[in-house]
């Protein structure tokens, strides 16, 4: 009898926090502006069909970047936003797991498996809300209250920006 009622003590404590858990993600979600989230379902949207279509709705610091950004070929498969934080009034930082396919030159595709951990940010930019990819974009005169480390990758295989060679002009 006991562990009848120790069971279903059990059982029910899972499911409460189940709930909460699923309830604390979709109210942080809905703290951010609707003009924010709107334009993240549109880039994700755009970005299943590809990346022409998905920098549309972009904001990228250099043209080198762009371009580099217009011939990866990566296609979003699918996400879900893990957490979103309201930096200031003007930018709002995303923890995004996504699963991406790139297709190479051949056609054939690589990279349709894992989720991986990403870090994208919204910003007000001139009136425009855009959609950021990476801590280097995001204007310096938006980065007050800025934890920059926070949305830092340590994966090793990740180069970093200041290591490429840019071609001179």
């Amino acid at each position: 009898m006991y562990r009848r009622i120790l069971a279903l003590l059990i059982v029910a404590s899972v499911v409460i926090i189940a709930s909460c858990s699923i309830n604390q993600k979709a109210s942080e979600m809905n703290k951010i502006p609707d003009e924010v989230q709107a334009l993240v379902e549109a880039y994700m949207d755009a970005k299943k069909i590809g990346v022409s279509e998905s920098a549309k709705y972009m904001h990228f610091e250099d043209d080198w970047t762009e371009n580099v950004y217009l011939e990866s070929n990566d296609q979003l498969l699918d996400y879900k936003i893990e957490s979103t934080e309201i930096v200031n009034n003007n930018l709002v930082a995303l923890t995004i797991q996504v699963r991406t396919m790139v297709s190479d030159e051949t056609g054939r595709t690589r990279g349709e498996g894992t989720y991986e951990t990403v870090y994208n940010f919204v910003a007000l930019i001139e009136g425009e809300w855009r959609f950021i990819n990476g801590v280097r974009h995001i204007p310096a005169n938006l980065k007050n209250n800025f934890n920059e480390s926070k949305y830092s990758y340590s994966d090793t295989n990740i180069v970093d920006y200041n290591d490429v060679l840019l071609p001179e002009d």
